[in-house]
């Protein structure tokens, strides 16, 4: 130490005394920040002649401190052991301090520790400023920045022999979670000693902080692996080489493997060269369920497979995310979506006549069993519906219910509707293939309607499904296993078409396990009325309309006649009526029924009456308007002047 500095030094000791015996009112000349200090520590009551800075914490209590701050010590252990090697034999001691003040771990030779220990620079004891007043860890953690205090800066006369540097230790967000001070004898005090301090500490803040980021990332990959765990479709991840980097649970199952047997290897080893892997891989083009047949062992695998890419922060190709899943699962979502479920049950069927209630207790029986059932029946008496009520009946109702109407689909199409297709099978033909009404319908119900009108030569391959129970795509080779049940319905008389050649007799007897013939609605002329009341009911709810029921004539009217289109005529009738209704109930010329087909009990010329008497009062109630009477009528307003000319009411 040279002169000017003793000489500054024995000044600033002179200060300090004037100072704490009251003798100074303002800054005599010292650093501003020394000085404030100072201020807030005669304020806060301090000793300044304090012998050793207080316990706070001991035994237990410090012991959960130091645990607290863990990972603060695990990092500046290693980076304090390095520093204090440097300055071995300098008579400095390190220290690392919370951020409340307190002494957690000290380093030092052991002639200093014993020396610094005695005024209490030891674990447990608090240097804030609030118990120690002015000194370089109280300041730190005060104002967060670096700072030295020497000599008799320091509140407290016993750190006038030493020179303290202390440097904050923050986080990632920029809050203390720490101190790093280094303190010494005057006379040892080198230019370069701050320096090393604050070194040191923003080495403890790299340190943590990499460790933090890395923890980050670690709790980050973890939660993608539960996350990739806990999803239902299988998860691969391929590196741009097509190693494999990961791969969950469910792949594993669907694959029939091992993580091991996939890890770090490429993918083609188990899997061959896929297009759609490929693709994302060289091109970075996204592939969307493409589906995909592999055997490994004895196992048949069948699923779906969806390729990502995974793009960088440099917006570089970083790998593939690969999607399986079973074609069970995509199955049953295409049925959800496309509604392949049954809504109507026994409930829902409406009728009391004892040759419909004979049929539906003998479908009731046929919900129990699984064999194949031939529902026979005009159009429009429900045979979808009670194809419905027995699948929800069944043992079956949780699975699909995937109806075809034979007759509606285009001869070329039906085989690819029924059997489903692969990639290229014909012109025309979906991208990846499609599954057919078959595969749909799996572990639920098909309900063929109109199988009368099948082609002969699909009826040969109906049959072999219905015998092996094993479905292949046109175009394809693939075996695909079903487990369906047939409901099968027509309004053709099958053993005509089996005699004049039509119909295959084998595929006639393999449906025609069970038979239902439901009558036709003429037949069970005690039911129209009670089916009539429940669509007004139903439609009436609909619209909104306050009708509630149907006039004595249209009664009589609706009893009379003939009903070719059975329960479906009679609720379109009703609709219609109700649309064109402006009163109280439904009167007899609103139903549009053909009066040809109205069968009566009297004579020809009671029919002509009955006729003549509903134009008139339709023309009556619409004041002779011709379009909306024969829009109500039904009929045009040709047919209307030339039925008004034939009753004379033009």
């Amino acid at each position: 130490m040279n002169s000017g500095e003793m000489s500054r030094d024995v000044q600033i000791d002179e200060i300090w005394l004037n100072f704490v015996e009251g003798k100074v009112e303002r800054n005599p000349g010292i650093r501003e920040v020394i000085y404030q200090s100072w201020l807030r520590s005669k304020q806060l009551d301090i000793d300044p002649y304090l012998e050793k800075a207080p316990q706070v914490l001991q035994d237990s209590a410090l012991s959960e401190e130091i645990s607290r701050k863990n990972s603060l010590l695990a990092v500046a252990d290693s980076i304090v052991e390095d520093l204090f090697s440097a300055i071995s034999g300098s008579n400095f001691g390190i220290f690392i301090v919370n951020e409340r003040g307190i002494v957690l771990k000290g380093y030092a030779d052991s002639d200093n520790m014993a020396l610094l220990k005695a005024h209490g620079l030891f674990p447990g004891h608090s240097w804030a400023e609030e118990t120690m007043g002015t000194n370089s860890i109280g300041m730190c953690i005060r104002l967060k920045c670096p700072i030295q205090v020497t000599w008799a800066e320091h509140f407290c006369k016993l750190g006038h022999i030493t020179v303290c540097i202390a440097a904050p230790i923050l986080d990632s967000d920029g809050e203390l979670i720490g101190v790093l001070t280094m303190t010494g004898f005057r006379e040892n005090a080198n230019p370069h000693t701050m320096g090393l301090v604050i070194s040191g500490a923003k080495i403890i803040e790299r340190e943590m902080r990499l460790r933090s980021a890395y923890e980050d990332i670690k709790l980050s990959h973890q939660y993608v692996l539960e996350m990739t765990e806990s999803l239902p479709s299988g998860i691969l991840v391929v590196n741009p080489q097509g190693i494999v980097t990961s791969i969950n649970n469910i792949a594993c199952e669907l694959l029939k493997s091992e993580k091991k047997d996939f890890l770090n290897q490429d993918y083609t080893k188990n899997l061959g060269k896929l297009d759609c892997i490929e693709k994302t891989l060289k091109y970075g083009q996204a592939q969307e369920e493409t589906e995909h047949h592999f055997e490994r062992g004895n196992y048949k695998l069948h699923f779906t497979m969806s390729s990502r890419p995974i793009i960088n922060s440099q917006s570089m190709l970083d790998g593939a995310v690969i999607i399986l899943r079973k074609i069970e699962d995509v199955i049953r979502i295409t049925n959800k979506m496309a509604g392949y479920k049954a809504r109507f049950t026994f409930e829902d069927i409406i009728g009391e006549t004892p040759n419909f209630n004979s049929v539906i207790n003998q479908a009731r029986s046929a919900a129990d069993v699984s064999s194949n059932v031939l529902i026979l029946g005009e159009s429009g008496t429900g045979k979808e519906m009670i194809a419905q009520a027995i699948h929800n009946n069944s043992s079956r109702r949780n699975g699909p219910f995937v109806a075809i109407n034979c007759g509606a689909v285009p001869r070329e199409l039906i085989g690819s509707e029924l059997f489903g297709y692969e990639e290229g099978a014909f012109t025309g033909a979906k991208r990846g293939g499609s599954p057919g009404k078959f595969e749909l319908a799996n572990h639920g119900t098909i309900f063929l309607d109109e199988i009368g009108d099948m082609p002969l030569d699909l009826q040969l391959v109906l049959l072999r499904v219905l015998q092996d129970r094993i479905v292949v795509r046109i175009g394809g080779y693939q075996s695909i296993n079903v487990k369906v049940r047939l409901i099968a319905a027509t309004n053709k008389d099958l053993k005509r078409q089996v005699e004049l050649g039509l119909f295959r007799e084998d595929l006639y007897y393999r449906i025609n396990v069970i038979t239902l013939n439901l009558p036709p609605l003429r037949a069970r002329r005690g039911d129209i009325m009670l089916l009539a009341d429940h669509f007004l009911r139903k439609k009436a709810d609909k619209s909104g309309k306050q009708i509630a029921s149907i006039s004595p004539e249209a009664i009589d009217l609706l009893s009379k006649y003939r009903w070719p289109g059975n329960v479906r005529e009679l609720e379109n009738i009703i609709e219609r009526a109700l649309v064109f209704s402006n009163g109280q109930e439904i009167e007899a010329e609103l139903l549009h029924l053909p009066l040809c087909e109205v069968k009566t009990y009297g004579s020809e010329s009671s029919l002509k009456s009955e006729e003549k008497e509903i134009i008139r009062n339709t023309l009556m109630k619409n004041q002779g308007n011709i379009s909306k009477t024969a829009k109500i009528l039904g009929i045009t307003r040709a047919t209307l002047y030339r039925k008004m000319r034939h009753h004379d009411l033009s």
